[in-house]
Parts: structure tokens; sequence; C-alpha cells
């Protein structure tokens, strides 16, 4: 009996003594997002990421993945629920 309280005492200690792991919470802004992604001087430019991003393009950063993922519904074109195409099925994202 008193090998078992011994063993839950230590499994507690080891439980508590875990490192908690959270997701990072950041500030998103919004508005400096949607100025870059429009402004076609800016490496940010969503035509350009959105292109990059199609490529598969193995070098896109965190922060140009933020502009593209947050960018997106502020980039001209953008149809949130698609636009039907001459055959009648559905084109999904942005409408060129």
């Amino acid at each position: 009996m008193h090998t078992r309280s011994s063993l839950i005492g230590t499994l507690i200690a080891l439980l508590v003594g875990l490192p908690v792991q959270a997701q990072q919470l950041s500030k998103i802004n919004f508005t400096a997002i949607e100025q870059a992604v429009n402004n076609a001087q800016s490496k940010y430019y969503f035509p350009k990421l959105a292109e990059r991003y199609k490529r598969n393009d193995t070098t896109l950063t965190k922060e140009e993945y933020k502009h593209l993922y947050y960018g997106q519904v502020a980039a001209a074109g953008y149809a949130p629920y698609g636009k039907k195409s001459k055959e009648g099925s559905a084109e999904l994202g942005l409408t060129e």
C-alpha cells in the first residue's frame, strides 16, 4: 500500500513538472496586410505570392504564408463561394 501511494505521488510530481505546450498567439495587423497584398511594389503583393504558391515554391516564408492566408480576402477578385465557369463547374478562390 505504501509503495502504491509513493508511485502515485511520483507520477503526479512528474506530470506537474512536464512543460505545458500551447499555441503562440500573435496579433495580426490586418490593415498592414491588406495594404501590402494590394501594393504591386510590395514583396507581399498577393498575385505574386499566389503564383509562387501555385508553383509549389518551397522558399515561401512564414511571413509570406501569413500574408497569403490573411490577405486573400483583401485581394482583388476574391470570391469566397467561387464563380461559375462557362461549363457550370465552380472555380474556387480568386477569379481571373
